[in-house]
């Protein structure tokens, strides 16, 4: 298993075969003889990487970012579009800028993905929906001001 993939990966995949096999075991598909990872020290491939994304500080930081007078409707727009997509649990932003007021039901965010047309149906929390509503009205439909239907006709434009 030396192709050139990390220790992290050789680690996760073994942890996959085990599981696997740990489910043959309970389903009595193989034998508890048979079992590979008696001898097999699986710690040896665990190690840690260093954490990419950011930080809960860091996040709370820029969703509580202090605005001053010297910061510009795009900078507003793009803290509070950041926040709304983590308050909605990581939403892409090609998602976000398609997002329309219809897709509002009730307390509840509904809409298909664009590209493999799956029902997506979450709960809004209310910081998310404080959020939208400074922007209602000021995208012609649309939830945040990024796209327009006065600029944007087709499905291409919107891309």
């Amino acid at each position: 298993m030396n192709r050139g993939v990390s220790n992290t990966t050789k680690y996760n995949r073994f942890r996959i075969v085990r599981a696997v096999w740990n489910k043959a075991l309970v389903e009595g598909l193989v034998s508890y003889g048979r079992y590979p990872f008696n001898d097999f020290d699986l710690s040896k491939y665990k190690c840690s990487t260093k954490q990419k994304g950011l930080t809960q500080k860091d996040i709370k930081l820029v969703i509580n970012y202090p605005y001053t007078t010297h910061d510009t409707k795009l900078t507003r727009l793009a803290i509070q579009v950041f926040a709304f997509s983590y308050l909605c649990g990581g939403l892409p932003f090609a998602t976000i800028c398609r997002l329309r007021t219809e897709h509002i039901i009730g307390h509840e965010l509904v809409f298909h993905t664009w590209d493999k047309y799956r029902l997506v149906q979450m709960k809004l929390p209310l910081a998310a929906k404080k959020i939208i509503a400074q922007f209602h009205g000021l995208g012609s439909g649309y939830l945040f001001p990024i796209l327009s239907d006065d600029l944007h006709h087709s499905e291409m434009d919107r891309k």
